[in-house]
């Protein structure tokens, strides 16, 4: 979401005086008061995307991290086209669980 928010705030910066100006800084600004150091609805591009590479370089080792093991995780559980495409939503049921009904 930080590498969206970025891209979103740069691209404020090349639309401005443009129609799409407006309603992309109101995105902008919803997505920059989700970050650390952004004031809530503050609209400036810049601030935002600052703080959003901020946030992105004090998780990225973590983030990768977690990334990696998850898909060590699915390769070691899915198949091939399960990869590729998802697979349906399992109901876990008590009694899978060890429960009884």
């Amino acid at each position: 979401m930080l590498h969206s928010t970025i891209a979103l705030a740069e691209e404020s910066v090349a639309v401005a005086g443009t129609s799409y100006e407006v309603p992309l800084m109101r995105l902008v600004a919803r997505l920059g008061a989700t970050i650390a150091g952004v004031a809530p609805f503050d609209t400036e591009p810049k601030i935002v995307i600052e703080a959003a590479r901020s946030e992105l370089t004090e998780i990225e080792k973590t983030d990768e991290l977690e990334r990696s093991e998850a898909a060590k995780r699915a390769h070691a559980q899915l198949d091939s086209e399960a990869l590729l495409f998802g697979t349906q939503i399992r109901t876990v049921t008590s009694r899978a669980l060890g429960g009884s009904r």
